[in-house]
């Protein structure tokens, strides 16, 4: 089912492509709603459009920011309250940070944890449930502006991903668990992972491995599984390392059940993905 082939590499081939594309259709239309009132919500980061007035600063954001910056922010799910409460998807357990719109459209976020605390930046308009997020960088002796465009995720989509009980795997333990309870937690991580792609498939050109923790490869039409190391994200949501081996190896064994099967086929790469996510899923028995 899974065969060897050229690795599925993001920040080459994809990122240049959707941020090419992207930027250009992007510099034909204007934001129609300036309306404050409408950014309470829960949104997903989806890429940064970039304004370069130097060659110096082209030459800068090109080599050492543009990577960087989209793998700290992009694809991310994020809540604005109403009420001023800001929560990133995966910190969905921790305090929650603050956020605040200024009457000169400045947009400011704090406290909301890593790449969040402490953003500057300024509204810039809604169009079609897609917000956009100015923020201007210095950079290279220059400024660099960057729009961020975050699509706002529909109530079902919200309701799960901000939803407490479907986030209950990210509390680590207080104490090792026997394999049925680790089938559960993995089996929680699938289900959660499975539904992240399906929505990225939906509302993004690419997709970033890094933002989901399960210990996968990522290729061409295939996924396979990494090998354990102690140094693992994965691991983090376990008791400890002996716990997350043998979380490890119930996803091992799950994807050895599958493998007379055909790897799923989409139309495209992460459609692929979640499709298989749920299929190992339904291989863990309950």
């Amino acid at each position: 089912m899974i065969q060897t082939m050229r690795q599925f590499t993001l920040l080459t081939a994809l990122l240049f492509f959707a941020g090419t594309m992207i930027s250009c259709n992007a510099k034909k239309q204007k934001a129609t709603s300036g309306d404050k009132t409408a950014i309470p919500g829960q949104w997903l980061i989806l890429y940064p459009e970039h304004i370069l007035y130097t060659q110096k600063a082209q030459e800068a954001y090109t080599r050492a920011t543009q990577d960087s910056l989209t793998n700290l922010f992009g694809l991310k799910m994020i809540g604005l309250r109403d009420n001023g409460e800001f929560r990133e998807g995966d910190s969905i357990l921790k305090s929650p940070g603050t956020w605040m719109v200024k009457e000169n459209g400045a947009f400011l976020i704090d406290g909301g944890g890593q790449g969040f605390g402490k953003f500057r930046g300024a509204f810039d308009g809604i169009r079609n449930d897609t917000m956009l997020i100015a923020e201007n960088m210095a950079l290279a002796g220059d400024t660099v502006k960057v729009i961020w465009h975050l699509k706002r995720l529909d109530d079902k989509s919200a309701g799960y991903f901000f939803n407490l009980p479907a986030n209950w795997w990210r509390q680590r333990p207080d104490s090792t668990e026997n394999e049925f309870a680790l089938a559960k937690r993995v089996k929680a991580m699938l289900e959660y992972y499975g539904l992240y792609f399906s929505i990225v498939s939906k509302e993004s050109s690419y997709f970033l491995p890094l933002r989901v923790p399960l210990p996968f490869k990522y290729y061409q039409h295939a996924m396979t599984l990494r090998p354990f190391t102690d140094s693992l994200p994965f691991n983090t949501f376990f008791y400890n390392n002996n716990d997350a081996r043998k979380a490890h190896l119930i996803l091992g064994d799950a994807m050895k059940k599958l493998e007379k099967h055909r790897f799923p086929s989409g139309k495209d790469f992460v459609i692929e993905y979640a499709t298989f996510i749920q299929m190992i899923d339904t291989a863990i028995a309950r």
